[in-house]
């Protein structure tokens, strides 16, 4: 149960950080260039919601099949 409750939370997470724009602004003031710290944000928020959702896809299938 446990186990589902963290893959649930990461697909939560990973889809805030697809699909929430965060402020961005501090790090012109450290001269970085906000797009590609975007861009890995988004990245990794869509890796994760997508290997969380497949491993609970799969679970369901695999508990599905087995009754």
């Amino acid at each position: 149960m446990e186990k589902k409750l963290s893959i649930i939370l990461g697909f939560i997470v990973g889809l805030v950080f697809v699909n929430f724009d965060f402020d961005y602004s501090f790090l012109l003031e450290m001269n970085v260039d906000p797009a590609f710290v975007r861009a890995a944000v988004k990245t990794i928020g869509f890796v994760g919601a997508l290997f969380c959702g497949l491993t609970l896809l799969f679970d369901a299938w695999k508990a599905i099949r087995s009754s």
